[in-house]
């Protein structure tokens, strides 16, 4: 039987790794984006998807599942985009932004798929965070971290309700990376990073698509609710 993934944010620079990662090693992949086109190639099957609507994730999950069938692995990685700004710069609605995309989208995403998973013999999750979630966090960041930290503590439990189902939750937070995401970051930030970094590079969308596949492959069937850093050990 053929394996499908369902990724969801498919269109950032990890998300295209994600894809090309997966489609190489024989996997089927329904992917959504939101604003990026993700076109339909490779085999790719893209579903365009604002993940903040509520009743559209759960349309858009429905035809995808009628379409595929089973889903065994669902990857997670939407995010707004980020932007440094003081505290008292920020306005509620940047915190209100993030919790949307991060929080919220997965719950309802787990919620569309609760069907399929129960009735699977094993579904694997991965979620998308950020190595903020480890030590001490950047400055001007705060509505990005607090969505992120949220997500985790979701993440977590999930991974112990959904055990049940032999359905497994982890999490890859990798270190700051050159993507759309963060474009709006200094240049200087990036090279500051860097050069304080043990390795003294950044990571690439490639380092973290590897440990995605690695999450859902068979080799990480016991592991359930990891949390791995791809930062070169950035933070330790």
């Amino acid at each position: 039987m053929n394996k499908n993934a369902l990724l969801i944010g498919a269109a950032g620079g990890v998300g295209l790794a994600v894809c090309d990662h997966l489609g190489r090693n024989g996997w089927e992949i329904y992917a959504t984006y939101h604003n990026k086109l993700l076109e339909n190639k490779n085999g790719i099957r893209a579903y365009q998807l604002d993940i903040t609507d509520e009743a559209a994730v759960q349309h858009t999950m429905k035809n995808i599942f009628d379409s595929a069938g089973h889903v065994d692995a669902i990857v997670y990685m939407p995010s707004s985009a980020v932007k440094t700004q003081p505290l008292e710069a920020k306005i509620w609605n940047d915190f209100q932004r993030h919790i949307d995309v991060q929080l919220k989208g997965l719950f309802t995403v787990v919620k569309s798929a609760l069907p399929i998973i129960k009735k699977q013999s094993r579904t694997k999750i991965v979620v998308l965070l950020t190595e903020c979630c480890f030590g001490q966090p950047p400055n001007g960041m705060a509505d990005y971290v607090s969505a992120k930290y949220a997500l985790e503590g979701f993440s977590k439990s999930l991974a112990v309700e959904l055990a049940r189902y032999n359905c497994t939750v982890n999490m890859v937070s990798p270190g700051v990376m050159k993507t759309p995401l963060t474009a709006m970051l200094p240049d200087k930030l990036f090279e500051l990073l860097a050069m304080q970094n043990p390795l003294k590079k950044l990571a690439t969308p490639d380092d973290v698509a590897g440990v995605v596949e690695f999450l859902i492959s068979d080799a990480a069937d016991y592991l359930n609710g990891v949390n791995i850093p791809v930062n070169g050990g950035g933070v330790m």
